[in-house]
């Protein structure tokens, strides 16, 4: 509910969805896992401030969930490099896939194109 924690309405587009999260793990709100199971979702890819608090729990929520999960590699940041490298490594061994924002937009819109 803080100003801070408001989506910018820049990114707000028609019929966009928003779901508060009141905890480090954002899929605590049941309604995210009932939104992207409903569309047939079975990956997310995350970005975040806190690569070793918020990150790490909503990747260790959505692993647990079943969803397969990426990590932006370059949308994510802590409050050192050290410790951003350190959560990235963690986020690996639990299961997520460190991706870049180059493999996401870049590369997956080249294979996009070719289907």
């Amino acid at each position: 509910g803080s100003p801070g924690a408001r989506l910018d309405n820049r990114l707000r587009v028609v019929n966009d969805q928003y779901f508060p999260k009141r905890s480090g793990n954002a899929f605590a709100n049941r309604a995210l896992d009932g939104f992207l199971r409903r569309r047939g979702v079975d990956r997310v890819l995350l970005a975040g401030v806190f690569a070793h608090a918020c990150v790490r729990a909503t990747a260790r929520g959505a692993l647990r969930l079943g969803y397969r999960v990426a990590i932006l590699r370059d949308g994510v940041a802590t409050t050192s490099d050290q410790r951003k490298e350190a959560a990235l490594r963690r986020l690996r061994e639990m299961g997520a896939e460190l991706v870049t924002s180059d493999d996401v937009f870049l590369r997956g819109g080249e294979r996009n194109r070719d289907r």
